[in-house]
């Protein structure tokens, strides 16, 4: 069954198994469409669509990679229920153009947060961020 009209790139099921959530190819933000079909929603418009991999959905929010400079990179928490994004932490050292897409996955005590980081076009490392929350 197609769950988007409007495209769609990289997409996660919620915990609670009611919808699933994506981002689209060279537009910002992620959405959301119920996992029986209907209208999209835009969740939020602060996540770059350029990093589409580097977010995760958890009960009750989504955590992801955030850039509001070249020489600013942070993990970020966006609510579901207040709508209110929060910098959980700043990752010094880091750059813009050093993060990949790949992805970005939290532990399930929310302790630990796993993704890539580019090295040019040809290697690369994975990065573990811990006990932040």
């Amino acid at each position: 069954m197609q769950l988007t009209r409007h495209g769609g790139v990289v997409a996660f099921e919620s915990p609670d198994g009611k919808f699933v959530y994506y981002t689209k190819d060279c537009v910002n933000g992620i959405w959301q469409v119920p996992v029986e079909g209907g209208e999209e929603t835009l969740v939020f418009d602060s996540f770059y669509s350029g990093w589409w991999g580097n977010w995760a959905v958890v009960s009750d929010g989504i955590y992801f990679l955030s850039s509001r400079t070249k020489d600013d990179v942070s993990i970020e928490f966006f609510s579901l229920a207040t709508h209110r994004i929060t910098t959980i932490t700043k990752l010094a050292g880091l750059k813009q153009a050093m993060i990949a897409g790949a992805g970005l996955a939290v532990s399930p005590d929310r302790h630990s947060i796993l993704f890539g980081e580019a090295e040019g076009f040809s290697s690369g490392s994975l990065i573990l961020a811990e006990n932040f929350r």
